[in-house]
């Protein structure tokens, strides 16, 4: 039985959403399948698009570089590309996400909640309130 490599390029579906992950140490080959990878998926229709960095040694610069110009494109079509790390990476790539091109989460399941538009709770003070009387017209 053989088995996969850890290192590379996968392409999977997550709820409906492709998902793009870098797996291993970043190598410079890696930005052009990206593009082609992302290019050929945003060719198909699909303009919401995860990538997942959290499993490659990158602090993520080199690989969004190689994606402007794919984002340009996504972002015309009023899609997003969701670039998924861990707290350092998204702390590093911060800056280059500004200008829109790219949105930033820590989990892959809060970058599918933004896109599916599930609300999401988030735990705080629990209140207590009673449900208003219902309406009577006099």
């Amino acid at each position: 039985m053989a088995m996969a490599s850890a290192y590379g390029i996968r392409l999977r579906v997550a709820s409906g959403v492709p998902v793009v992950e870098v797996q291993g140490l970043w190598e410079p080959s890696y930005a052009g399948q990206l593009v082609e990878m992302i290019g050929a998926l945003a060719s198909a229709g699909h303009y919401e698009i995860i990538v997942n960095l959290q499993r490659a040694a990158t602090h993520g610069a080199a690989a969004i570089q190689s994606l402007w110009s794919v984002a340009k494109a996504i972002r015309s079509h009023h899609g997003h590309i969701d670039i998924v790390g861990t707290a350092d990476q998204v702390d590093h790539l911060s800056g280059r996400a500004a200008e829109g091109l790219f949105r930033l989460c820590t989990s892959e399941a809060s970058a599918l909640r933004r896109i599916k538009r599930v609300p999401v709770c988030i735990p705080g003070p629990t209140v207590t309130a009673r449900p208003a009387a219902p309406y009577r017209t006099p």
